[in-house]
Formats: C-alpha cells, structure tokens, sequence
C-alpha cells in the first residue's frame, strides 16, 4: 500500500491555488467514457468496493443494500455503504463539526479557530469581533451543504447564518482560511490519495454566456462515472448571486468564472488527484488528523493549505473528517492520475495482521458451551434525594459515576460525548455507548427488517412479521423484561411493567422511585440460562454490539425457555444504564461500573485507591448554595462522607473517595458558585471511613 511521493519540482518555487491551476496537471481533462461503471445502476462508491473484491476473488455478502460483508475466508469485514469496521461513536463525532474540532485539539491537530451558536445575536457579535472574513456552515452536514465562505459584511452574514440555520439549530462560525482545498484519504494510518478540489467554475471562450458554459461542462460530468448523480451536476451558484453575476453574461476568452464558494465535487466541484506533488507535511497532517479517530479504518480527512513560498512555511489546518469518504473520487479523478483506492483498502483490512475482523472476538458458534452468565455487582450507592437521583440517571452521568469510582480519568468533550482513560487506554462515549460498537451493529438494531431478518437467520424468535405468535402471546398476558449484555456477557435482567408486584410492600413504589415512567423489578438472580443465552445469541447475531438491551417476552423468565413461548422484540445498542441502577423494587445493578471494567480489564486486576481528606474551605459565600453544589459533585463521583458548616465563613468537608475524584473535588471547593470568587482551602489526610453516602450535617444557612 507504500505510496512514494515523487520530487516532481511542480512546487518547487512554492504551493498556490494560481499556480496550481496554472500547472500542467489542468492542461488535459481525464476521459472515462468507456468506463463499463457508467452502465452500472447504484451507489459507484458502493459499486466500487463490492465490485473490486469479486474482481478479488473475495465472497461478498449482502445484509441489506447498503450493509455488506467482504470475506476472503478467513476475515470478514463489515462495510456501511464505503465505510468498513467504522465505530457508531466516531462515525457520531465526525458528522458534528464542531465534535470533530474538539477532537483534533485535543489531539493537537490545528483547526481554524471558531465557535458554536445557537443564537444569532451572540453569533452576530462574534463575527463583528473576527478580523477578516469568516466561514458560516450548520454543525451537521455533508457535500457543503448549508456552508457559506468568505462572508465579510452584516448583510451577507444574516443570509449565511438562515442558510445554516435551515440544516441545522446550531451554526459555527470560524475563521475562514483561504488557500487549497484537499481531499486526503488515508487508510490504515497512511494516506494514499490527495485530491485538490476546485470550486464550481467555468472558462469562458468569448461567445458563450455563463448558463451554456455550465450546460456544457454538465455534459461532459456525464461521461464521468464519479459524477453519475444529479447531485454531482453544477447547480449550486451562490458566488454569482453574491456578486449580482447574471447566468446570461458572457465571460471573455480564458476568463475563470467562480460559481460556488464551496469546493465539494459533490455539488459541482472539480478533482485533481495530485498527492505525488504534495509536501510531505500536508500529508503527514492529515495522518495526525485520522490517528485522532482510530475507530475509522479508512479516513477522508479535509486539508486547508494555506499558500505558501517554500516547504518550511506550509501550514495546513484540518477543516472536517469524514468517515464515508467517497472512492471514486480518486478512482475517477477530474485530472491527474487515478489511485485504486478500493483495492488499497482491501487489501489493508484482509491483510494478515492486519485489523481485527468486524465480528467480536466472543463471537463463535459454540453459543451453548460458553459462560454467557457474569451478574453485574449490586449497586451499593443510596440516594433518598430525588434531585440527586435524577441527576445520576443519566447515561453519561453514570459513567462518569463509574469512572470516578475506579479511579479512571472522565473528560466532558461535548454534550453527549466524553472519554474514559485508564492509563495510555482511552475509550469514547456517546452517552453510554462505547467506541467499539460497530455502524453496522447499531443499523442492525435501528432497523426493523433488517434485525428481524438476523435475528430469523440465527433462529432466534423475533415479533416482526409473525401475527399468530404475537396474538397469543396477548392471550398468555406474558411477562416483559430488558437483559442487559456487555462484552458477550449477561450482566443484569429487569421486569418491566405498569403496575407494582404482589410483594405486599407499596414503600418503595413512589415518584422518587419511578424515574421511568414505569415499575421495574430487578430479577438479575433468577435468570434461567435458557434466556442468558437467548439475548447473547441475538446480541451476536446483531454483529455483536458491546452493549446491548435485549427485550424479551415470556411467561417466567427464571424457568427454561423449552418450557414456554418466549419471544424477542427488540435489540438496543444504547440501553438506558439507569434502569438497571435504579430499579422500583429489588437492588439495583452496577452496570456502568460492569461496562467500564469490561472494557478495560486491567481495572479488575487492580486494587482502586481511596483516600480520605478533611477539607477546610474560608471564605465569603460557603452558603447553603455551594453547600448543595459540592454534595451533587460529590454524589456525582462515587465521593462519600460529610459537609458541616463550622462557621458563616467556614465548612468543614470529610471526603473519601479516589484520588481522581477527590481532584476534581478540590478544584470545585476553592471556587464561588458565581465562578469567580476564591476561598483557601486546607487539606488534612484522614484514616480510611465507613461512610455510607454523603450528607450535609449542618444545613443552616449562614446570613
């Protein structure tokens, strides 16, 4: 998969967009005409990849239009249309553009500097502030849509901002970088092709109005195979409308019209395939870029290449990464030379060695000789507060919970988003749902043929499509309940249902208690290994996401299933964490804790620290205010002990907790409610406690 970047000299004396279209890889436009893929009917960048794996000799099987496998017998790997093996998480991040920037800082990779506004009078008053013009564009969109460039006045910017505002409810509005466009594909860490995208434009020969010059250039995209959409046809104008450019005018001889401020070829956009010409530090940039999403096997990340005069002063920025990065762009470049991208990818992902097979590693077909058992530890953490309980409900709120509890870093990257590091490990969330789960594995949950169809092929009872067997389920009035699996393994089990048990005790049946909206019994004891192994097949048969809700119906879910009708009615691949923790009757489940030692194993082996600190904060404003909000940030983090104020200018706070917990606590104590005013704080260590939660003792408010 080696690609040599060949000392061309083309940028030798310096990288500008006027020299490149001045260059001789523009002088003759590629011709595929006699491409057979121009007589083909579906997705090309699909078509590509499927097609090229036959022309392998590699067995490809089809779930569903879209979601396919590629197999050469010993591997087989998971494709989403173009995307192969990608995780649902980093697939989630990449589409918010404002996620994907947060990502790359972190992993200090340079991004153009801007924010996020929901507001347009807070958006307005940041672009009054920037100097020079900016780039307007929605958090979440794709082929440039909604994206306006180079916009440097009020008039323009309400025009930009109601254009992003139609695809989506928040706008970033970040610098805008002029320079070169590119398109870098890397795979396996290594990038392989660079196309430099020109915007939608169109030359003039001194007789023929802009409208026919664009009809023209329509025509020969149609002899193209990467352009076999409409989509991919000229149509997108918002340069001439900004400058008042009537369709009728006719540029002179050689004139270089632009059409569109967006370089997508999608909407019109031209490619040159160029990376044999390219400095190496664009390219190693881009491979900086993709390492920040190691859940993606194949990456198309986005380069803005400011122009330059010599090598040592190239400065790109990554704009966007993209996951489903198109193949035929290379393949079927505008100019320059094609790269055989869906071979290079092929041949990475089946090669030996290479990255482990889309299906688990507890995937097997010895279903009935494994322990598919492992019961989650009980909850221990009482909260009679319904606020705190509330709260800690939330998915990523229990992970958090979890992590500070195991002594594992947790870091908020962005609303439904954060990481969990152990050490040089770290895993991504979207609330509850882990960086290993497959795009494939949460379609195949989302989907209702396509899960029926799976759950049918592994023989396991699915509702969809089957009346008579629902019907008399209704009659047999059967029991509803939600295993919970993670790593290949059934850790928890609910009841669910809309009235209490006949337990005799109605105590624990109250608003506090029903967070969900309905009763729920914990009945992880008495789960008969029939069932375990039931929503462990069907987890499996679903590719195997590493978390999973499994609802099942049944008459007794602690008897054999050979014994009754049973029936599975829905997979979950982001199950809510909450239910099993704060069951209405029964303990509840560490399930959170159960999912973040399943993912990093060494925590087990590992004894967690605790420590205990007497912290003594002074200062004005230790009120009954900051009181609350450092029992809610205790709670928060697994932290137990006491807070009693000594004084109206003191509290004394018994801690105990991990030391990552306890960090966070300390950073919280020195600081005001309204974040600015600062207290002295003193710390004293403390033998260990048997605390059973975190009380304020003492909750008079100091005048």
């Amino acid at each position: 998969m080696e690609i040599a970047l060949k000392d061309s000299g083309l940028f030798a004396g310096g990288f500008s967009q006027d020299k490149l279209l001045e260059s001789d890889l523009l002088k003759s436009e590629n011709d595929f005409s006699g491409s057979p893929f121009l007589k083909k009917k579906g997705d090309i960048d699909q078509l590509l990849i499927t097609e090229k794996a036959l022309e392998l000799g590699l067995y490809v099987k089809f779930y569903r239009s879209d979601i396919y496998s590629v197999s050469n017998g010993r591997r087989s790997i998971l494709f989403c249309q173009t995307s192969a093996m990608v995780s649902e998480v980093y697939r989630f991040c990449a589409q918010l553009k404002h996620v994907t920037k947060e990502i790359l800082s972190r992993n200090e990779v340079p991004v153009p500097p801007g924010e996020v506004f929901e507001s347009y009078r807070k958006a307005l008053r940041y672009f009054e502030s920037m100097s020079g013009p900016v780039v307007v564009k929605p958090v979440r969109g794709s082929h440039g849509r909604g994206i306006t460039t180079g916009v440097i006045d009020e008039a323009t910017f309400r025009l930009a901002w109601d254009t992003a505002k139609n695809k989506s409810s928040e706008v970033i509005v970040e610098k805008h970088l002029p320079g070169c466009d590119i398109r870098v594909n890397v795979i396996g860490g290594q990038a392989v092709s660079a196309c430099f995208r020109i915007p939608a434009n169109v030359v003039g020969d001194g007789s023929s109005t802009i409208k026919s010059l664009v009809d023209r250039k329509n025509e020969r995209r149609k002899g193209n195979p990467a352009h076999l959409l409409m989509s991919e046809y000229i149509k997108r104008f918002d340069l001439l409308e900004l400058k008042g450019v009537s369709m009728e005018e006719v540029p002179a001889a050689g004139e270089r019209v632009w059409l569109s401020g967006v370089a997508n070829v999608s909407v019109g956009g031209e490619g040159i395939q160029l990376i044999e010409h390219l400095d190496p530090a664009i390219l190693r940039m881009a491979e900086r870029a993709a390492k920040a999403f190691p859940g993606v096997y194949h990456v198309g990340v986005d380069v803005m290449v400011p122009a330059y005069d010599k090598p040592e002063n190239c400065t790109p920025f990554i704009i966007e990464v993209n996951t489903n990065s198109a193949t035929s762009a290379p393949v079927f470049p505008n100019y320059g030379n094609a790269v055989d991208l869906p071979e290079l990818l092929l041949n990475h992902l089946l090669a030996e060695g290479g990255p482990a097979p889309c299906f688990p590693a507890w995937h097997d077909s010895n279903l009935p000789e494994r322990k598919v058992l492992s019961v989650a530890a009980q909850w221990d953490c009482e909260f009679r507060d319904l606020k705190v309980r509330k709260r800690l409900a939330g998915q990523k709120a229990l992970i958090r919970h979890a992590a500070s509890r195991l002594n594992l870093k947790f870091s908020e990257i962005s609303g439904s988003v954060a990481s969990v590091e152990c050490g040089e490990e770290f895993r991504l969330f979207h609330r509850a749902m882990p960086d290993n789960v497959l795009q494939g594995a949460r379609r195949a949950c989302v989907h209702n043929d396509l899960r029926a169809g799976l759950l049918e092929k592994a023989g396991v009872n699915s509702s969809l499509g089957n009346i008579a067997a629902t019907e008399h389920f209704a009659d047999e009035s059967p029991v509803r309940y939600r295993l919970l699996v993670i790593g290949g393994h059934l850790v928890a089990g609910l009841e669910r249902s809309r009235k209490a048990p006949e337990t005799g005790d109605e105590s624990g049946l109250s608003g506090a208690a029903m967070l969900f909206g309905e009763v729920t019994s914990d009945v992880s004891e008495s789960i008969h290994v029939d069932f375990s192994r039931i929503a462990v097949g069907a987890v499996d048969a679903l590719f195997g996401p590493f978390l999973a809700g499994v609802d099942i119906i049944a008459k007794d879910i602690s008897a054999p299933a050979t014994e009754q009708a049973w029936m599975v009615t829905d997979v979950v691949s982001n199950p809510a964490l909450g239910w099993h923790h704060f069951p209405v009757f029964g303990k509840g489940r560490d399930v959170a804790g159960a999912l973040l030692a399943a993912l990093f194993p060494r925590v087990i082996d590992e004894r967690t620290p605790l420590m205990h600190f007497c912290i003594t904060v002074e200062g004005d404003g230790v009120n009954g205010a900051y009181r609350r909000r450092i029992r809610i940030h205790a709670c928060e983090r697994g932290i137990v002990g006491e807070l009693r104020a000594v004084s109206k200018k003191s509290v004394e706070i018994a801690a105990q907790g991990t030391p990552v917990a306890l960090s966070s606590l300390l950073s919280l104590c020195s600081v005001g409610n309204d974040g600015s005013s600062t207290f002295d704080v003193h710390v004293e260590s403390l033998p260990l406690a048997g605390y059973e939660g975190f009380e304020i003792r003492d909750q008079t408010e100091a005048p």
